[in-house]
């Protein structure tokens, strides 16, 4: 399984960013052959960071795709959190007047 990220370029093109096996990303932190759980939940996209949440804890973890590291901010297990809402940014051009 591979989280890929994709970019829509100026020319209209989508374009593979970035792409990591997950098995690697989370290599020792779960039992991989087991089912998968994640949902992106933002991307920085000047900063080139993934945030998820990942597991039936629901840990909240960066991912810096420049540099290849993973970062742990919380596990959110015990917390009483609303469901997690995605938030992708919108660029988008000013209309004219």
């Amino acid at each position: 399984m591979k989280l890929c990220v994709w970019a829509l370029g100026d020319d209209g093109v989508w374009a593979m960013k970035h792409s990591i096996d997950l098995r690697k990303l989370f290599d020792g932190r779960w039992d991989y052959r087991a089912e998968i759980k994640y949902n992106v939940i933002g991307i920085h996209p000047d900063c080139n960071i993934v945030y998820f949440v990942q597991g039936e804890d629901h840990t909240l973890i960066s991912y810096a795709m420049d540099r290849g590291e993973i970062c742990v901010i919380r596990d959110l297990s015990c917390a009483n959190y609303p469901p997690y809402l995605p938030y992708v940014p919108l660029f988008s051009v000013s209309l004219p007047s």
